[in-house]
């Protein structure tokens, strides 16, 4: 425990050793408080299941961060009852469940990855909500097709009664595999936040997690190619790319972050700029929605959803992929002197907005 405790704060710094710490153990308290509160088998069955398929944790990233909030509005309307891990979550209530066959839903609305997807009843109408490409695909953030997994999601997409994705580029590359579902487009939503305060011109930051397929390992190079920069380093991630992120002694690494504070960072430290170098195709990305609202237009490889948002909004710069590490440092000197510049856009979805089109959706389709 001390060992991971020490390559953490080398890697992210000790605030961020602090930050995991405490919502780890608000996140276990949560858990433990749930589960005190009730037994299940003296309630009435919830009208509608939402059912995790991967841990709805926002600590573990954007397709949890968004799920959440958008539950949260949901909950103006109807009754939100979120099946994750074995656990039943109703509001401030919790109740062990072994299966969905014994919670006794019989409309259900599957969210995000398939890795831990549980048995769909027989009897039970359900959407799916697709955040990447695992139900298809070997590798979740590319499109790698695996004919066990494109057979699979062959019968769970043709039981479906929708399949909601947060992309046209998504949506159109399972379409390029399974070609027969019913498909609808809902751009997910964070929370509204009003940006304050004036953006200097000279400082660029890094948003999201430090990992290689979000462009980590691309960092050390860019710092060093934009001496102009003051940069500033927001997430958690692989501990290595970190502690060669410090090495150059060109940036500050802030590290780890609770979901929904990345807009208030850029505010805070009055960032201009920012980067998402992403070297796989994103399916949406939550970190660019929370960069422009806080104001702060985008550096990106034209690929994915964040190049066909930023083609349609603005908002920000596209380099080619094949122009890698340097092609995204010349156009942040490009900004850094003046020669293009970018306003993000005025309209950001909200979670509100996701909350009434998924509402809308099962209006229509007689969920509710």
């Amino acid at each position: 425990m001390m060992g991971t405790v020490v390559r953490v704060a080398r890697g992210e710094g000790f605030g961020s050793v602090v930050t995991r710490a405490v919502e780890r153990v608000g996140e276990e308290w949560h858990r433990r408080l749930l589960l005190a509160r009730g037994t299940f088998a003296h309630r009435p069955r919830p009208q509608i299941v939402n059912v995790a398929a991967m841990p709805a944790s926002t600590r573990l990233g954007g397709v949890a961060v968004q799920l959440r909030a958008r539950l949260n509005e949901e909950r103006r309307v109807r009754e939100v009852a979120l099946f994750d891990r074995g656990v039943l979550e109703i509001g401030p209530r919790g109740w062990h469940a072994e299966s969905l066959e014994a919670i006794g839903a019989k409309k259900l609305i599957v969210e995000g990855g398939f890795a831990d997807l549980p048995n769909i009843p027989q009897t039970a109408e359900f959407i799916v909500a697709i955040h990447d490409f695992s139900l298809i695909s070997s590798v979740p953030h590319e499109l790698i097709v695996d004919d066990v997994r494109r057979r699979a999601a062959e019968r769970i997409l043709g039981r479906a009664r929708a399949v909601v994705f947060p992309s046209n580029f998504l949506r159109d590359a399972y379409r390029s595999v399974v070609p027969r579902f019913e498909a609808r487009v809902v751009a997910p939503g964070i929370v509204a936040f009003a940006p304050r305060g004036v953006r200097l011109a000279n400082r660029v930051a890094f948003a999201g997690s430090v990992k290689w397929h979000k462009g980590g390992a691309l960092m050390p190079e860019i710092l060093r190619a934009t001496p102009g920069a003051q940069w500033h380093v927001f997430g958690g991630g692989d501990l290595d790319l970190l502690r060669r992120i410090r090495a150059t002694r060109r940036a500050a690494v802030h590290g780890y972050y609770r979901a929904g504070r990345l807009p208030h960072l850029l505010a805070r430290h009055r960032v201009g700029l920012a980067v998402l170098p992403s070297i796989v195709p994103e399916s949406f990305s939550v970190a660019l929605s929370e960069c422009w609202s806080a104001g702060v237009p985008v550096v990106a490889f034209d690929r994915g959803a964040i190049a066909d948002r930023i083609r349609a909004e603005g908002g920000g710069f596209l380099v080619a992929p094949d122009a890698g590490a340097e092609g995204i440092a010349a156009c942040v000197s490009d900004w850094l002197r003046g020669a293009i510049s970018a306003v993000a856009p005025a309209y950001i979805p909200t979670a509100r907005d996701a909350a009434s089109a998924h509402l809308a959706l099962c209006r229509e389709l007689g969920f509710l």
